[in-house]
């Protein structure tokens, strides 16, 4: 993957800053800025899970914006999402998009049991369109290694 040469810093600092105000809006449970960091007209998510590297399950969901936000809503009565941490951080262009991939580090707690979740080796790539100006997130896979 070759870093765009096409792409300033300051588009590379907005990206970065999209990217962490989506993975916030998790955290936080924030649903107008979860709102305001995907794409206006769709919103695709893959989860993907690797154990002794096979893919045990892939699951491709596409929302509309108003589905993904309620989607959000029925997670986040079910768990607390309690971090995003990313490292090895990429930004690149495929196409008319741009990509920007990193290692993620999740925790999450389940709120019926209360047990803390944490998966360390992951990998997140999210997609981002840039429309009237501003950048939108319109894919996020999140690849998990168990």
């Amino acid at each position: 993957m070759e870093e765009t040469q096409c792409l300033n810093l300051t588009e590379k600092h907005k990206i970065k800053k999209r990217v962490r105000d989506f993975f916030d809006s998790w955290v936080f449970a924030d649903y107008k800025e979860l709102e305001r960091t995907i794409a206006p007209d769709r919103f695709m998510e893959i989860e993907i899970i690797i154990k002794d590297n096979d893919i045990i399950s892939e699951k491709v969901n596409e929302f509309s914006k108003e589905e993904f936000i309620d989607y959000c809503r029925e997670l986040f009565t079910r768990r607390d999402y309690l971090k995003f941490q990313t490292n090895n951080e990429e930004i690149f262009k495929k196409g008319e998009k741009y990509i920007f991939t990193a290692d993620i580090l999740i925790e999450l707690r389940e709120k019926e049991s209360g047990q803390v979740n944490s998966y360390g080796n992951a990998k997140a790539t999210l997609e981002l369109d840039k429309l009237d100006g501003n950048w939108y997130i319109s894919e996020f896979e999140n690849m998990i290694t168990i």
